[in-house]
């Protein structure tokens, strides 16, 4: 796991000794104290063996931020049929794209709406784009993929996941975790 280290990090005491103390915190809840660590969701999402779905996380081409995605996980709430997932970078899926309500920003009582957009399609085939990874999500489960190194989304970009089910039909969703940061700006 990715740790951030601080030097004098403020700790509410009277003890002087403990006021150049070093915290490990892990990346994800630095950015979540600092209100930029979001996470969304898409509806539910039904396969079958002639119907596929997808979702996606995307960074708007006017957002001016570069997003990193720390977490994709797949729930799969079927008993008895296992999904097949492949994820695509920069894949624009095409038919009908539903806006996701569900995203939330952790660690906020005054959250920040974050620039991302989570869309999905529930009964959608995916016809454009290129597998990148692939991955089984079997029966009942939630198939988590925290990574330690982000996943960067520059303005414009998007990652879709697209499921399908080749034995019967299934019901899911998908989650994302991510951070926002502000473009660097260059003088000439």
């Amino acid at each position: 796991m990715t740790a951030i280290y601080f030097h004098s990090f403020s700790i509410p005491t009277t003890l002087h000794s403990y006021s150049n103390a070093i915290a490990s915190l892990p990346y994800s809840f630095f950015h979540s104290i600092r209100r930029r660590y979001h996470i969304g969701q898409t509806g539910y999402l039904f396969t079958n063996p002639n119907k596929g779905s997808w979702g996606a996380l995307l960074n708007p081409a006017n957002s001016r931020v570069c997003i990193r995605t720390l977490l994709i996980a797949i729930t799969n709430f079927s008993t008895y049929a296992s999904l097949h997932a492949s994820i695509s970078f920069n894949a624009y899926p095409s038919g009908h794209k539903l806006l996701s309500p569900h995203i939330a920003t952790l660690q906020s009582i005054n959250p920040i709406r974050p620039y991302a957009s989570v869309l999905y399609n529930p009964t959608g085939n995916l016809t454009i784009g290129q597998s990148h990874l692939e991955e089984t999500v079997f029966p009942y489960t939630i198939s988590a993929s925290i990574t330690e190194t982000p996943l960067t989304l520059m303005p414009g970009e998007i990652i879709t996941i697209y499921l399908r089910n080749h034995t019967s039909s299934s019901r899911s969703q998908i989650s994302f975790g991510w951070y926002e940061e502000a473009l660097p700006t260059y003088s000439r």
